[in-house]
């Protein structure tokens, strides 16, 4: 199976001589809603270039180095940083299984506590396209669907990867 279907591209930007890696989890989104109301209002505004919405989608994937955003603001490459925000969440939200960027937080905990028993830390590390993909995939072993299921070895190398 190849590991690429869940574990998501890395994505960074450099700035000066240091390189900043994005990483957008649940927390990065939580951390979006929180500061632009929603997630579909925060891509509609970064979309639009908007400096605040750009901002703060940057604070949320760099909330796991604890860089601050704002003050790297005034020596990036603003259209290198929209790009790459850009790709990198499309990454994380985008999936074959019909998720996009509507956020469906109670739907979202379900799956991952209860059907694919994540932990609190699991679920807040973890992206929407992740869980949706190990549900499909949880489902098809189900139904003896798919012809590559993971071995259990597979399977905790998928897990441990991130």
């Amino acid at each position: 199976m190849n590991l690429e279907i869940i574990k998501p591209k890395s994505f960074t930007i450099k700035i000066g001589k240091t390189i900043y890696p994005l990483r957008y989890d649940l927390r990065a989104f939580a951390f979006i809603e929180e500061n632009l109301n929603s997630v579909n209002e925060a891509v509609s505004l970064f979309n639009e270039k908007d400096l605040g919405a750009i901002a703060v989608m940057f604070q949320a994937g760099l909330l796991h180095v604890g860089a601050d955003a704002y003050k790297l603001l005034k020596k990036v490459n603003l259209e290198e940083l929209i790009r790459t925000i850009a790709k990198a969440i499309s990454e994380v939200t985008c999936s074959d299984y019909g998720f996009d960027k509507e956020f469906d937080w109670s739907l979202l905990y379900f799956i991952a506590k209860p059907a694919l028993n994540f932990s609190e830390e699991e679920f807040w590390n973890s992206t929407p396209k992740k869980i949706l993909t190990m549900m499909k995939m949880l489902e098809e072993m189900r139904k003896g669907k798919s012809t590559e299921i993971l071995t259990d070895n597979e399977a905790a190398k998928a897990f441990m990867s991130w």
